[in-house]
């Protein structure tokens, strides 16, 4: 298990998180909560997420959205938040 998965696992224990680490999880819309919810899942140890969302990020994402800065204006949501979490999770 990943070193910044520690203290969750002292919580969830071994087979806790290997449980995580297999499960598949899909997110539908990642704005306002979804962005929230993706990074909140990327941060327990989820293995594999699928993230569905076919909208690009503007300037009045700003002020409510994770993903949303100066830099990802007009980039695809799902790609910027594919850049951004869990290098060692499957995340399509």
């Amino acid at each position: 298990m990943e070193e910044y998965f520690k203290r969750t696992e002292l919580l969830l224990g071994k087979n806790g998180m290997e449980k995580l680490y297999h499960s598949k999880v899909a997110v539908f819309g990642i704005g306002g909560v979804g962005s929230f919810a993706t990074e909140a899942l990327a941060r327990s140890g989820i293995g594999h997420l699928t993230l569905i969302d076919g909208d690009v990020v503007n300037e009045t994402n700003i002020n409510r959205q994770l993903i949303a800065t100066t830099e990802t204006i007009g980039k695809y949501k799902t790609d910027v938040m594919k850049k951004e979490y869990n290098k060692s999770m499957l995340m399509q």
